[in-house]
């Protein structure tokens, strides 16, 4: 979990130090583009099944193939296809500080459950 979270704080440093994505033009939204909160719950649940998985698989090809497998599981119970998904990151990720601001929600929501988890654990 605390790997994930580093990922995501890398991200975020990333797109605040150069200009990946261009918040003037961006990409049309598409027909399928998911609200924003659903984008996010998706990231979080995302990264937690890639901490997971990393942690449990240590050999590339077998980590590639069971996280492709279980991220088109995971999209599934949101009723989600591959394509909206992709179409949504390619949206989002053309706006820099609305990607950030996702990043950072999705950083705060990790955050949050692995407080939970701690503080659980000392009970």
């Amino acid at each position: 979990m605390r790997v994930i979270i580093g990922f995501i704080y890398l991200c975020l440093l990333t797109l605040n130090s150069c200009d990946l994505f261009s918040d003037t033009e961006g990409l049309e939204a598409p027909e399928s583009l998911m609200p924003r909160a659903q984008f996010t719950e998706v990231l979080v649940e995302l990264s937690k099944l890639e901490a997971h998985i990393e942690s449990t698989y240590k050999t590339v090809t077998v980590y590639n193939i069971v996280m492709t497998r279980s991220g088109d599981s995971l999209l599934q119970t949101f009723d989600l296809d591959k394509e909206t998904f992709e179409a949504s990151m390619e949206y989002y990720g053309s706006r820099q500080e609305e990607m950030k601001d996702i990043y950072s929600d999705v950083l705060d929501e990790l955050n949050l459950e692995l407080g939970k988890l701690e503080s659980e654990k000392i009970k």
